[in-house]
């Protein structure tokens, strides 16, 4: 089954907890099933704290890309589209507008033929 709904989440710095909570959240989205994500090699995504809570939910997967590929992550493409809608050439006063352009961003996000493309 491919979903082609785009989950997020914003917070004040990433960190093992932060993406824990993400991951938790996910479980919540699809309680039944496989879930498998396509990753960078973030730190956050492979910190001790996720790989204790990953023992605990066998049913979620983390798939690494190779170290040094950000052409091989779709998403990357997904960030460029973010910049260039939300952040470029714009000085926003303080965090909470930024956040607040962000998440109309991601509203008007549903569906998008590329997030379609990059899980087929």
């Amino acid at each position: 089954m491919i979903v082609d709904t785009w989950h997020y989440r914003m917070c004040e710095r990433a960190c093992g907890d932060e993406f824990v909570a993400f991951l938790e959240h996910l479980c919540e989205a699809y309680p039944t099933g496989r879930i498998v994500l396509v990753l960078d090699n973030a730190g956050i995504h492979f910190c001790r704290c996720v790989q204790t809570w990953l023992e605990a939910h066998p049913r979620v997967a983390l798939l690494p890309l190779p170290r040094y590929s950000p052409h091989l992550n779709p998403v990357e493409h997904v960030w460029k589209v973010l910049k260039d809608a939300v952040a470029a050439n714009r000085a926003c006063t303080d965090l909470e507008a930024l956040k607040q352009l962000v998440q109309r961003f991601f509203a008007q996000f549903q569906h998008p033929p590329l997030v379609q493309s990059a899980a087929a």
